[in-house]
């Protein structure tokens, strides 16, 4: 209820109470004749105070509404309808902090979309979208209902993992890449992700999980595609080799 709404409805209903009162005064038998008018004046006081009452009541209800509404909009992602970035933002940051507080592990995924940019140009926009829905739907049913998925960027997802361990997480990151690998197809162009991730470390910002994360996907997408690689704080764990986080080049 906002202050404007609390100021109209008191206002509102002081006069329709002591409209009432008028109306009291004016029926009671001693004194109809007397004021009579004031009957007629204060009944209609009344009636209109109360409907303009329930106009203000009416009309706060659909500001909250369409309030709500603007809200859940502006947090998911129009496409996959998945957390948007922002509210991704929001939430690991509630995630990482409920983590630290109970010692839990907590792991971020980040995938991305190998070949989307060639489903676009080759078959079109509209193919694009629904391989984005389509691999978004892959993340989902390859992770748990309690794990947070978003739409991190253009081609890609996060995924955030709440009390999984190390082996655990790279289960995950192989099953969701075999997912889309067999699921999902845009004609003749392959459709494949690739997924970087890293576990969260003691007293670690969320800013530098995402960085690692990040430069663990980059060391994956350089693996030609359909990769993992996996951050453990000091290497990059790929398919069949470890490779030391120092000898990565960004850029």
């Amino acid at each position: 209820m906002t202050r404007e709404y609390a100021r109209r409805a008191a206002f509102l209903g002081v006069i329709a109470w002591a409209s009432l009162c008028l109306l009291t005064v004016g029926i009671a038998p001693h004194l109809r004749d007397q004021l009579s008018v004031v009957w007629v004046l204060s009944g209609l006081l009344g009636l209109a105070s109360a409907v303009g009452l329930v106009e203000v009541v009416k009309s706060e209800q659909r500001k909250h509404e369409l309030r709500a509404r603007s809200m859940k909009q502006t947090k998911r992602d129009g496409l996959t309808g998945l957390p948007n970035r922002w509210e991704f933002d929001r939430l690991i940051n509630i995630m990482v902090s409920d983590a630290c507080m109970h010692d839990l592990k907590l792991s971020l995924l980040l995938v991305d979309i190998d070949s989307l940019q060639s489903v676009n140009k080759r078959i079109g926009y509209a193919a694009g979208d629904e391989v984005l829905r389509a691999v978004a739907q892959c993340v989902l049913t390859s992770t748990r209902g309690a794990d947070l998925v978003s739409r991190y960027d253009e081609d890609g997802f996060a995924v955030v993992l709440a009390d999984v361990d190390d082996d655990a997480c790279r289960g995950i990151m192989d099953r969701l890449r075999g997912h889309v690998r067999d699921a999902v197809s845009a004609g003749d162009v392959p459709v494949t992700v690739s997924v970087g991730a890293a576990v969260l470390a003691q007293d670690e910002e969320v800013c530098d999980l995402q960085h690692r994360a990040e430069l663990a996907l980059f060391n994956a997408k350089g693996e030609g595609g359909n990769a993992s690689s996996f951050h453990d704080g000091e290497h990059f764990i790929n398919p069949g080799r470890s490779v030391s986080a120092l000898t990565l080049k960004i850029g």
